[in-house]
């Protein structure tokens, strides 16, 4: 091996070495890259608007990320203040509730009795009523809750940290995101340039209308939700609203974690008919309805993207590592498809014939 040759491979080994290092010692802030990404698609209409208006960048990025934080912050603050309220409110006359949960109490356990094989399980594990199922329950999830609680406090400083890096990842990213492109392009040979440079128009195209289509997805469910609590009679349905559109933002959380609570609150206060609708409503309508009609059909009209993908780049890498899959999964598939629709466009572009979309 002459002395180029030599010379050559250790740069490489080098250079792949210390990629590795860095890929390493960055790989407990790959969440924070990805939802840095999901905010910069997400706020980019934000951000060219605001630049035509203000003709510069950095004013227009920083506005950006400031408006999303002081949207979140005011939503987290009315559900906060709204919760803090109601508990008040319960602790300053327990028997307002306490009343209806004993009365639920004596229904259910007549309702067990009247029947041979209820009535032989009550008699094995509620006999004392249904306090002791509950005891038992809450006993059983304490040590849970207890590390649950113990780890996000000890791990407090480091979300915090996380959620700083994230808002300035993604202003950078919002400043910087065309420059990067046309870098990227200047360093490629030039016979690949052309399909290089397909390819990232496709991807952007396909990244921009997913993750767009996540955030619209969750923002109707939230306006659905609002005006479905609002003619159920439930208060603060505006809030609940709000709370519906930031938790749909979190898979496999979602609107759940409100109407399910709300269930179980109009059954203990024995108002049978809203808990019912309202269980209904919150199933079909917003948990079912959005992620099997509204995100596949925004996608496939926006940009001809099959249903079938878009259920699997946001629900299955979900299942598969974790909370950021809703990120990383859109970003795998639509690669995947952005290489598709690349070849495709070439090939129809040698044959003189129209792209199939």
């Amino acid at each position: 091996m002459d002395s180029d040759k030599k010379y050559s491979f250790f740069v490489v080994s080098l250079i792949l070495l210390v990629s590795i290092v860095a890929v390493y010692l960055t790989k407990e802030f790959v969440p924070v890259v990805v939802f840095s990404i999901f905010l910069t698609y997400v706020l980019y209409p934000v951000y060219l608007h605001l630049k035509k208006i203000t003709r510069s960048e950095r004013i227009a990025s920083s506005v950006s990320v400031l408006s999303a934080l002081f949207i979140l912050g005011l939503c987290i603050y009315l559900l906060i203040s709204s919760a803090v309220k109601e508990i008040s409110k319960l602790v300053a006359s327990p028997g307002q509730l306490r009343e209806p949960i004993l009365a639920l109490e004596k229904e259910l356990l007549d309702f067990i009795s009247s029947s041979d094989y209820f009535s032989f399980i009550a008699n094995r594990y509620i006999s004392d009523g249904l306090t002791q199922p509950v005891v038992t329950a809450i006993n059983w999830s304490s040590p849970y809750a207890k590390t649950f609680l113990t780890s996000f406090i000890t791990n407090t400083p480091l979300y915090m940290i996380s959620f700083v890096l994230t808002l300035l990842f993604t202003y950078y990213f919002l400043i910087d995101a065309r420059r990067l492109r046309t870098q990227f392009i200047d360093i490629i040979p030039e016979k690949h340039k052309e399909k290089v440079d397909l390819f990232i128009k496709e991807l952007n195209v396909i990244y921009y209308n997913l993750f767009n289509i996540f955030f619209v997805t969750s923002f109707i469910t939230g306006v659905i939700a609002a005006v479905g609590f609002f003619l159920l009679g439930i208060p603060y349905p505006v809030i609940l609203g709000m709370a519906v559109f930031l938790l749909t933002l979190l898979p496999l959380v979602g609107a759940p974690v409100i109407y399910g609570p709300l269930f179980i609150y109009y059954l203990v206060i024995q108002e049978y008919f809203t808990a019912v609708v309202l269980l209904l409503f919150g199933i079909f309508i917003l948990s079912i309805f959005p992620d099997s009609f509204i995100r596949p059909r925004l996608a496939k009209d926006k940009a001809s993207i099959h249903p079938v993908i878009t259920l699997l780049s946001f629900t299955a890498p979900i299942f598969v590592i974790g909370f950021t899959g809703f990120i990383v999964g859109p970003l795998v598939y639509g690669f995947l498809l952005a290489f598709y629709r690349t070849i495709l466009i070439t090939k129809s572009q040698k044959l003189g014939e129209e792209p199939e979309s």
